[in-house]
C-alpha cells in the first residue's frame, strides 16, 4: 500500500481471498474505505468479518489496548499477538488514513453493542 500500487495488492487479496486472517480482512476493509468512504457497504461489510477474525485489532489501532507481540514467533489468529502483528505491519496505513480509525471504531463499536443486547434477548 505504501508503494502507491493499489492493484497488485488488490490483486494479491483477490488470489487468497479465502484467507480469513486479520491481515487480509482489515486490509481489505482499509482499501474499500480508502476508495469509498464511509459510504461503502462493503467497506463495513468487510471490518465486520474482520473483527470477527480478530476484535483486538481496532482498540490496538486506537490506542486503547496495548496488545502483546509473539514472544515465540508464532501469533495466534484471534488473539492479541496476532493483532500487534497487524498494527506493526499496517497500523501507518490506518493512522494516514484520515478518519479510517474513527470509522473502523464506529462499526465494531455498533457490533459489540448488538452482540450484549443478543445476550440479554436470551
Amino acid at each position: 500500500m505504501r508503494s502507491g500500487d493499489i492493484d497488485w495488492l488488490k490483486g494479491l487479496l483477490k488470489q487468497y481471498d479465502e484467507d480469513g486472517s486479520a491481515l487480509w480482512l482489515y486490509t481489505q476493509a482499509l482499501i474499500a474505505y480508502r476508495e469509498n468512504g464511509i459510504s461503502n457497504g462493503t467497506a463495513e461489510e468487510l471490518a465486520r468479518k474482520a473483527w470477527k477474525a480478530n476484535n483486538h485489532v481496532p482498540a490496538v489501532l486506537a490506542g486503547i489496548k496495548n496488545a502483546r507481540p509473539s514472544t515465540n514467533g508464532y501469533v495466534m489468529m484471534g488473539g492479541e499477538d496476532e493483532a500487534a502483528h497487524y498494527v506493526v505491519e499496517w497500523g501507518f496505513d490506518w493512522q494516514t488514513t484520515p478518519g479510517a480509525v474513527d470509522w473502523l471504531m464506529t462499526v465494531v463499536d455498533d457490533m459489540a453493542s448488538s452482540r450484549t443486547a443478543e445476550r440479554f434477548l436470551h
